[in-house]
Protein backbone atom coordinates (compact mmCIF):
# COMPACT_ATOMS: atom_id res chain seq x y z
CA UNK A 1 0.00 0.00 0.00
CA UNK A 2 1.85 3.42 -0.89
CA UNK A 3 1.87 6.13 1.01
CA UNK A 4 -0.56 8.52 -0.83
CA UNK A 5 -3.05 5.90 -0.55
CA UNK A 6 -2.11 5.63 3.32
CA UNK A 7 -3.15 9.69 3.67
CA UNK A 8 -5.95 9.33 1.93
CA UNK A 9 -7.40 6.40 3.91
CA UNK A 10 -6.85 8.69 7.44
CA UNK A 11 -8.03 11.67 6.39
CA UNK A 12 -11.67 9.49 5.10
CA UNK A 13 -11.42 8.36 8.78
CA UNK A 14 -10.55 11.88 10.59
CA UNK A 15 -13.93 13.16 8.29
CA UNK A 16 -16.49 10.55 9.45
CA UNK A 17 -15.33 10.81 12.60
CA UNK A 18 -15.92 14.45 12.86
CA UNK A 19 -19.07 14.15 11.53
CA UNK A 20 -20.11 11.40 13.50
CA UNK A 21 -19.39 14.10 16.62
CA UNK A 22 -20.73 16.89 14.92
CA UNK A 23 -23.77 15.10 14.27
CA UNK A 24 -23.44 13.43 18.16
CA UNK A 25 -22.96 17.14 19.86
CA UNK A 26 -24.27 19.65 18.08
CA UNK A 27 -24.86 22.23 21.19
CA UNK A 28 -21.07 21.36 21.62
CA UNK A 29 -19.76 22.86 18.54
CA UNK A 30 -22.04 25.71 18.19
CA UNK A 31 -21.13 27.02 21.90
CA UNK A 32 -17.70 26.31 20.34
CA UNK A 33 -18.02 28.40 17.16
CA UNK A 34 -19.97 31.84 19.23
CA UNK A 35 -17.15 32.04 21.43
CA UNK A 36 -14.45 31.93 18.94
CA UNK A 37 -16.90 34.90 17.34
CA UNK A 38 -17.14 36.57 20.67
CA UNK A 39 -13.46 36.59 21.53
CA UNK A 40 -12.50 37.88 17.76
CA UNK A 41 -14.90 40.75 18.18
CA UNK A 42 -13.47 41.59 21.71
CA UNK A 43 -9.98 41.43 20.28
CA UNK A 44 -11.39 44.00 17.28
CA UNK A 45 -12.98 46.22 19.59
CA UNK A 46 -9.39 46.61 21.80
CA UNK A 47 -7.24 46.92 19.04
CA UNK A 48 -9.79 49.82 17.77
CA UNK A 49 -9.75 51.67 21.40
CA UNK A 50 -5.73 51.19 21.79
CA UNK A 51 -5.36 53.02 18.14
CA UNK A 52 -8.53 55.65 18.63
CA UNK A 53 -7.08 59.03 18.50
CA UNK A 54 -10.10 59.98 20.56
CA UNK A 55 -8.97 58.05 23.45
CA UNK A 56 -7.86 61.04 25.18
CA UNK A 57 -11.53 62.00 26.08
CA UNK A 58 -11.75 59.30 28.14
CA UNK A 59 -8.87 60.28 30.33
CA UNK A 60 -10.46 63.42 31.46
CA UNK A 61 -11.85 64.32 34.39
CA UNK A 62 -13.00 67.09 37.09
CA UNK A 63 -9.67 69.55 37.09
CA UNK A 64 -8.85 69.22 33.26
CA UNK A 65 -8.29 72.39 31.38
CA UNK A 66 -10.31 73.04 28.64
CA UNK A 67 -9.80 75.96 26.20
CA UNK A 68 -13.33 77.35 25.03
CA UNK A 69 -12.41 79.53 21.37
CA UNK A 70 -14.80 83.08 21.87
CA UNK A 71 -16.24 84.03 18.94
CA UNK A 72 -19.69 85.54 20.52
CA UNK A 73 -21.75 88.74 19.49
CA UNK A 74 -22.18 90.61 22.77
CA UNK A 75 -23.94 93.48 23.18
CA UNK A 76 -22.50 94.53 27.37
CA UNK A 77 -23.58 97.94 29.34
CA UNK A 78 -23.11 98.06 33.65
CA UNK A 79 -22.79 100.56 35.70
CA UNK A 80 -20.41 101.20 38.53
CA UNK A 81 -21.31 103.94 41.95
CA UNK A 82 -18.96 104.36 44.97
CA UNK A 83 -20.10 106.84 47.09
CA UNK A 84 -18.44 107.76 50.79
CA UNK A 85 -19.18 109.89 53.63
CA UNK A 86 -16.67 111.22 55.58
CA UNK A 87 -16.99 112.84 58.90
CA UNK A 88 -13.86 114.55 60.87
CA UNK A 89 -12.93 116.81 63.72
CA UNK A 90 -9.61 118.27 63.70
CA UNK A 91 -8.23 120.48 65.99
CA UNK A 92 -4.18 120.92 65.73
CA UNK A 93 -1.42 122.05 67.64
CA UNK A 94 1.96 122.19 65.64
CA UNK A 95 5.18 121.81 66.42
CA UNK A 96 6.90 125.01 64.84
CA UNK A 97 10.14 123.72 65.04
CA UNK A 98 9.37 121.11 62.70
CA UNK A 99 7.42 123.15 60.58
CA UNK A 100 7.16 126.97 61.57
CA UNK A 101 4.75 128.35 58.63
CA UNK A 102 2.42 125.58 59.91
CA UNK A 103 -0.98 127.52 61.53
CA UNK A 104 -2.77 125.92 64.55
CA UNK A 105 -6.40 125.28 63.75
CA UNK A 106 -9.81 123.52 64.97
CA UNK A 107 -12.36 122.37 62.45
CA UNK A 108 -15.03 120.19 62.15
CA UNK A 109 -16.06 119.31 58.74
CA UNK A 110 -18.03 116.68 56.68
CA UNK A 111 -17.45 115.67 53.20
CA UNK A 112 -18.89 113.76 50.52
CA UNK A 113 -16.99 111.62 47.17
CA UNK A 114 -18.53 109.63 45.21
CA UNK A 115 -17.73 108.38 41.70
CA UNK A 116 -19.95 106.92 38.99
CA UNK A 117 -19.12 104.50 36.03
CA UNK A 118 -21.14 103.44 33.11
CA UNK A 119 -19.15 101.24 30.50
CA UNK A 120 -21.65 100.31 26.94
CA UNK A 121 -19.71 97.60 24.33
CA UNK A 122 -21.37 96.45 20.91
CA UNK A 123 -19.35 93.62 19.41
CA UNK A 124 -17.48 90.61 19.71
CA UNK A 125 -15.31 88.44 22.28
CA UNK A 126 -12.58 86.92 20.75
CA UNK A 127 -10.26 84.73 21.40
CA UNK A 128 -9.30 81.62 24.06
CA UNK A 129 -10.49 81.29 27.72
CA UNK A 130 -9.34 78.34 29.85
CA UNK A 131 -12.09 77.16 31.86
CA UNK A 132 -11.92 73.72 34.32
CA UNK A 133 -14.25 70.63 34.65
CA UNK A 134 -16.13 71.39 37.60
CA UNK A 135 -18.51 67.84 37.07
CA UNK A 136 -18.81 65.27 34.15
CA UNK A 137 -22.94 63.75 34.56
CA UNK A 138 -22.12 60.00 34.76
CA UNK A 139 -25.43 59.32 32.13
CA UNK A 140 -24.07 61.52 29.05
CA UNK A 141 -20.61 61.73 29.85
CA UNK A 142 -20.80 65.88 29.22
CA UNK A 143 -18.45 67.94 30.83
CA UNK A 144 -19.69 71.03 33.19
CA UNK A 145 -17.17 73.72 32.54
CA UNK A 146 -16.67 77.06 34.64
CA UNK A 147 -13.66 79.60 34.33
CA UNK A 148 -13.00 83.86 35.51
CA UNK A 149 -11.05 85.75 33.89
CA UNK A 150 -9.91 89.39 35.25
CA UNK A 151 -9.12 92.52 33.46
CA UNK A 152 -8.12 95.56 35.22
CA UNK A 153 -7.74 99.00 33.84
CA UNK A 154 -6.65 102.32 35.91
CA UNK A 155 -9.29 102.02 38.70
CA UNK A 156 -11.69 99.93 37.17
CA UNK A 157 -11.44 96.38 37.59
CA UNK A 158 -13.82 93.67 35.10
CA UNK A 159 -14.40 90.34 35.71
CA UNK A 160 -15.20 87.60 33.19
CA UNK A 161 -17.15 84.93 34.58
CA UNK A 162 -17.99 81.60 31.95
CA UNK A 163 -19.94 78.35 32.15
CA UNK A 164 -21.48 76.14 30.64
CA UNK A 165 -22.24 72.32 29.21
CA UNK A 166 -19.78 71.01 26.82
CA UNK A 167 -20.19 66.87 24.45
CA UNK A 168 -16.29 65.12 24.61
CA UNK A 169 -17.67 64.55 21.33
CA UNK A 170 -16.45 67.91 20.52
CA UNK A 171 -13.54 68.62 21.71
CA UNK A 172 -10.59 68.25 19.25
CA UNK A 173 -7.26 66.72 19.97
CA UNK A 174 -6.22 69.69 21.70
CA UNK A 175 -9.04 70.05 24.48
CA UNK A 176 -10.03 73.30 22.72
CA UNK A 177 -13.66 73.56 21.74
CA UNK A 178 -15.83 76.57 19.97
CA UNK A 179 -18.05 78.34 22.21
CA UNK A 180 -21.08 77.78 19.65
CA UNK A 181 -20.92 74.70 20.63
CA UNK A 182 -21.05 74.95 24.72
CA UNK A 183 -24.79 74.81 25.74
CA UNK A 184 -26.17 76.62 28.40
CA UNK A 185 -23.52 79.03 27.52
CA UNK A 186 -23.30 82.02 30.21
CA UNK A 187 -20.60 85.21 30.22
CA UNK A 188 -20.82 87.27 32.87
CA UNK A 189 -19.37 90.90 33.19
CA UNK A 190 -18.83 92.21 36.69
CA UNK A 191 -17.17 95.63 36.62
CA UNK A 192 -16.12 97.39 39.85
CA UNK A 193 -14.10 100.83 40.75
CA UNK A 194 -11.06 100.92 43.11
CA UNK A 195 -11.03 104.65 44.29
CA UNK A 196 -7.55 105.91 45.59
CA UNK A 197 -7.58 106.62 48.88
CA UNK A 198 -5.74 109.86 50.92
CA UNK A 199 -2.64 109.26 51.87
CA UNK A 200 -0.46 111.17 54.61
CA UNK A 201 3.30 111.44 53.16
CA UNK A 202 5.75 108.55 53.51
CA UNK A 203 7.86 110.51 56.20
CA UNK A 204 10.73 108.38 57.65
CA UNK A 205 12.47 108.88 60.69
CA UNK A 206 15.84 109.90 60.57
CA UNK A 207 18.88 109.78 62.62
CA UNK A 208 20.34 113.45 63.68
CA UNK A 209 23.85 113.91 65.49
CA UNK A 210 23.53 116.01 68.70
CA UNK A 211 25.36 118.46 69.12
CA UNK A 212 27.03 116.63 72.17
CA UNK A 213 27.82 113.99 69.77
CA UNK A 214 24.47 111.88 70.77
CA UNK A 215 22.21 110.39 68.35
CA UNK A 216 18.22 110.22 68.40
CA UNK A 217 15.73 109.76 66.02
CA UNK A 218 13.49 113.01 64.75
CA UNK A 219 11.29 113.14 61.61
CA UNK A 220 13.50 115.61 59.92
CA UNK A 221 11.24 116.86 56.89
CA UNK A 222 12.60 118.06 53.62
CA UNK A 223 11.30 121.51 52.68
CA UNK A 224 9.15 119.93 49.87
CA UNK A 225 7.42 117.45 52.68
CA UNK A 226 6.93 120.64 54.53
CA UNK A 227 5.10 122.12 52.05
CA UNK A 228 3.31 119.20 51.22
CA UNK A 229 2.14 118.86 54.80
CA UNK A 230 1.30 122.36 55.17
CA UNK A 231 -0.76 122.00 51.54
CA UNK A 232 -3.03 118.77 52.84
CA UNK A 233 -3.80 120.81 56.06
CA UNK A 234 -5.12 123.47 54.75
CA UNK A 235 -6.94 121.39 52.24
CA UNK A 236 -8.75 119.76 55.83
CA UNK A 237 -9.41 122.61 57.12
CA UNK A 238 -11.40 123.80 54.08
CA UNK A 239 -13.31 120.61 54.00
CA UNK A 240 -11.74 119.50 50.48
CA UNK A 241 -10.29 116.54 49.96
CA UNK A 242 -7.76 115.17 46.84
CA UNK A 243 -8.71 113.16 44.19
Amino acid sequence: MSTWYRSLLRFKVCYVVLVSLVSLFPDFFIHFKNGRTHANALNAESLWRDKDPYSYQKMISPGTVIKVVLKSSLKVEYESDYKATFDQDTKTVPDKKLVPDLPAYTSNSTYMRAKIGKSKTNGKILGTMAVLVVGIDPGSGNLELEGTKTFSYGEESINLRLSGTVSTNDLDKNRMVSSDHVANLRIDFVGTLSPKEIRNPNIQMKTITNSDGTTSQRAELSDSEKQEIILKNIKRALGESEP
